[in-house]
C-alpha cells in the first residue's frame, strides 16, 4: 500500500501517513510515522505511571464512559427484545442519546473558556453522578 502525499507525490516509506498537505500558506502538516506516534504514546506511558492523580482519573473516566456504553448497549438490547421489529424505537433511543452531545457541545467549549477548568470539572463530574 503506496501513501501520497498532500501534493500528489508518493511517501518515503510505508509507515508515513500522508498528511503533508499546506493548510496555511507557508506551513504544512508534518508526516508522522510509525516511531513518531510510538513515541508519543511512550510519553502517555509515562505520564500514566509517573502520575498517581493522573492514574485515577483516567480509571474513572474509564469506568465512567465504559459503564454508560454499556447501559447504551442494554438498552438497544432491551429494545430489541421488546420490540423485535421497530427500528424506529432504536433510532429514538440513539437520537436521544446523541442530541444533548451535539446541542451542548458549543456551549461546553464556551463554558470551559471563560471559567477555571479544573473546578468546572470537578462541578460537572459531580453533576453528572446526579443525572
Amino acid at each position: 500500500m503506496c501513501n501520497v502525499l498532500g501534493d500528489g507525490t508518493p511517501a518515503e516509506s510505508e509507515n508515513e501517513i500522508a498528511l503533508d498537505k499546506p493548510l496555511i500558506e507557508g506551513r504544512s502538516v508534518p508526516i508522522w510515522n510509525v516511531s513518531s506516534i510510538m513515541n508519543v504514546l511512550r510519553s502517555y506511558l509515562t505520564l500514566v505511571r509517573s502520575n498517581g492523580r493522573y492514574r485515577l482519573y483516567l480509571l474513572s473516566h474509564i469506568c465512567q464512559h465504559g459503564g454508560d456504553w454499556f447501559v447504551h448497549v442494554a438498552s438497544i438490547m432491551a429494545l430489541r427484545s421488546m420490540m423485535p421489529e421497530s427500528s424506529r424505537a432504536i433510532s429514538g433511543l440513539v437520537f436521544t442519546k446523541t442530541l444533548p452531545n451535539v446541542l451542548f457541545s458549543g456551549i461546553g467549549g464556551v463554558f470551559a473558556d471563560a471559567h477555571d477548568r479544573r473546578k468546572a470539572m470537578i462541578a460537572l463530574d459531580l453533576a453528572s453522578a446526579f443525572v
